[in-house]
């Protein structure tokens, strides 16, 4: 992230879409972000250090090549947009008025409008129409609607989470997604609500992923 945050603010990229730009300042905004890395994110360095930095590099040469080749056309907005105290997301009103805070990773436009992109480390297969519909995965369209509420920028035509590993986009598409942007958002603030509600509720009975419940789980020891 904060490799890919350096390279697309870098002063000499003028075009996201232009790979020359963008591969000719990723050596040293690499090396500045992975020097840093062990203080910044509290690990210590193993003799693997080098490789995995080597594998890092690659995944993000990989990822600036495909986001360039879907960028044609496209400006640069923002990047690392953060909505917090100063610019809250608001959703609902009066007892259920709810203030959101995030990190949008990229806004970018064209001439039909705004794009949001969600860069994401791990694979794309849970990212799906279906992932927001069942209420697992709803930061794109949170974000979208942070874009046009919280900034003001507009309303969003395209958004979509990139797989930084994969150099690919997700299967979900806001643009794609059933009824469209507005629905997608209707959607999840539908699924923050009722997150809220039941969580002012005490409604905090275990209910087991479908696809099981990871070894990691806290509550491994006593959840029944």
């Amino acid at each position: 992230h904060h490799i890919l945050e350096g390279v697309f603010s870098s002063p000499t990229v003028t075009d996201p879409a232009n790979v020359d730009q963008l591969l000719a300042v990723l050596p040293e905004i690499a090396d500045r972000v992975l020097d840093a890395a062990p203080d910044v994110e509290g690990f210590r360095e193993t003799a693997w250090w080098r490789q995995t930095r080597a594998e890092i590099v690659e995944q993000v040469r990989r990822s600036l090549e495909g986001l360039a080749d879907i960028s044609r056309g496209y400006e640069l907005v923002a990047c690392e947009l953060r909505f917090a105290h100063d610019h809250p997301l608001v959703i609902g009103g009066g007892e259920d008025r709810l203030l959101l805070q995030g990190v949008i990773d990229r806004v970018d436009r064209n001439e039909h409008g705004l794009r949001v992109i969600d860069y994401k480390t791990g694979g794309a297969s849970a990212f799906t129409p279906k992932a927001l519909q069942d209420g697992r995965k709803l930061q794109l369209p949170l974000y979208a609607l942070a874009v046009r509420d919280a900034f003001g920028l507009g309303d969003v035509a395209e958004g979509f989470y990139w797989h930084i590993r994969n150099a690919q986009k997700s299967k979900l598409f806001l643009s794609g997604y059933e009824g469209g942007v507005e629905t997608a958002c209707a959607v999840a603030v539908g699924w923050v609500q009722y997150a809220v509600h039941s969580i002012r509720d005490g409604e905090f009975s275990p209910s087991p992923p479908r696809e099981g419940c990871p070894p990691y789980c806290a509550a491994a020891g006593f959840c029944w």
